[in-house]
């Protein structure tokens, strides 16, 4: 029996050590194909998470874009380096026998760094001084103002424009980013970043891009033709004279008068024109504040 034990034993030993030569080659092609691998894998988990802090990145590089995070949907106190003015409650006074309609909360926010704080300013610094140091901030109110409508009021803003020659072209440019922008609705809100070269445009959380102007006058354009509501530019008058808020007040009531029936045709736009309580229509008003109380001018070209 021993002499097949033996040879036995010499075939199992064999076999024995044949397969652990085996498992180690395999071993070594698994430890060759991980090796090779793992920096591919590294380099595009890297890379992966590189795109998405970069994405991330993009997403709020913008101070604007925070602004459309506020759930429900409140003032702050800053966007980016602007601070919180002033804040007024639209209400729009139709012709009768049309009721009195809420329709958008409009507040003003001026650069931290801007002169204009601590300031008394009259009209012409504040419009002067307000492109690239300011941001208005729109948030609706009522269903009523739809797209048509809050682009309905685009147009007029070229009584404010007197012999700019592209003024109808830029104010065309804006009005349609309102007209093709997300549908507005009760509670829609819109940013518009006023600055030297033109306005850029925010809905809904949607950056509908920078509407450009060889100059500063369409941001003047849309400062001067918000001012022409006297309960709001008294409110932003005062605060910024007071200096920089610590918290964002409430709004101040205001209304705006319809003179003409733009809610009745939006395919008519051009029509479309505000005035506010003390301004004749198609004027332009302005306030110039005395040291001693403050009286309302109308301004003239």
């Amino acid at each position: 029996m021993s002499r097949f034990l033996l040879p036995a034993l010499c075939w199992l030993s064999s076999s024995f050590v044949s397969a652990l030569a085996l498992i180690r080659v395999q071993s070594y092609h698994v430890d060759t194909s991980h090796s090779s691998s793992t920096p591919q894998v590294a380099v595009g988990g890297l890379l992966l998470r590189q795109q998405r802090h970069t994405s991330d990145h993009a997403v709020a590089s913008s101070p604007e874009d925070e602004v459309f995070k506020r759930k429900p949907f409140v003032f702050p106190l800053d966007i980016g380096e602007r601070r919180f003015v002033a804040a007024a409650e639209m209400t729009i006074s139709l012709p009768w026998p049309y009721p009195l309609l809420r329709a958008y909360n409009v507040a003003l926010y001026v650069g931290v760094n801007s002169a204009l704080w601590g300031r008394s300013n009259g009209i012409n610094e504040m419009v002067t001084e307000m492109p690239g140091e300011a941001t208005l901030v729109y948030n609706l109110t009522s269903a009523f103002l739809d797209n048509q409508r809050f682009a309905a009021s685009v147009p007029p803003m070229e009584v404010f424009m007197p012999n700019i020659s592209w003024a109808s072209g830029t104010l065309a440019s804006l009005q349609s980013r309102y007209q093709n922008g997300p549908k507005f609705h009760e509670g829609s809100v819109i940013v518009v970043r006023l600055g030297k070269d033109g306005v850029h445009v925010w809905m809904d959380g949607v950056d509908a891009g920078h509407v450009k102007s060889p100059g500063p006058e369409l941001s003047q354009a849309i400062v001067e033709s918000t001012f022409q509501i006297p309960q709001f530019h008294d409110a932003c008058y005062w605060n910024l004279l007071a200096g920089q808020p610590t918290e964002v007040a409430a709004p101040v009531q205001a209304e705006v008068h319809v003179t003409v029936p733009w809610y009745a045709s939006s395919s008519r736009p051009s029509q479309c024109l505000f005035a506010s309580g003390v301004a004749g229509t198609g004027a332009s008003a302005a306030w110039e504040h005395a040291a001693k109380g403050r009286a309302a001018v109308v301004r003239t070209r």
